[in-house]
């Protein structure tokens, strides 16, 4: 009987686990949707330039101001390859990670990828295949050769990692906005 009333509480916890999996993976491609539809250029996650607030040296004085979306995540678009690129900035990634679709768009020969990288994600560990971006694109603003990666799981859209934000003069998240300074 005690065998019993454990495997159920077990498989009841299961459940409601992969209900929630599956509810925020709704929400995730429901946003993912949403600005591809938009194209980025009306919906939250859109960039802006402001004036810089303060003298960076190692800059040219401007920033790119992105709106959070709803749920606190920030969208934009880059460009790649001469390419539009859709990315999720995601500060929790060591590196810029592609789709596989978003590498072969703007020419890598995904059918010669070696996935001979690991990563650590929040569902364990995976293979990738590490490359190197020459050049990131946003509103005219450039960064050059960032390490990036395709991953053997499937990713929903791409991850502008920490390879690319560390190559900038700086970048801070102020009131729901992530600000990305050159």
């Amino acid at each position: 009987m005690l065998t019993i009333l454990r495997n159920s509480i077990l498989l009841i916890g299961v459940m409601v686990f992969a209900f929630l999996l599956l509810q925020d993976n709704k929400e995730l491609m429901g946003a993912v949707m949403k600005v591809a539809r938009s194209g980025l250029s009306a919906s939250p996650g859109r960039a802006s330039q402001s004036s810089p607030t303060e003298d960076n040296s190692s800059s040219d004085g401007s920033e790119i101001v992105i709106e959070a979306d709803s749920r606190g995540h920030y969208y934009l678009t880059a460009e790649i390859g001469g390419r539009d690129i859709n990315f999720l900035v995601d500060t929790g990634a060591t590196a810029v990670a592609l789709t596989l679709d978003d590498a072969q768009t703007i020419g890598f020969p995904v059918h010669q990828l070696e996935y001979s990288g690991r990563s650590n994600t929040a569902n364990g560990q995976i293979r990738v295949a590490p490359l190197v971006i020459d050049e990131i694109i946003i509103d005219g603003h450039s960064v050059t050769n960032v390490q990036g990666s395709v991953s053997e799981a499937p990713l929903h859209i791409s991850l502008l990692g920490m390879s690319f934000l560390r190559k900038l003069a700086g970048f801070e998240v102020k009131n729901d906005r992530l600000i990305l300074r050159w």
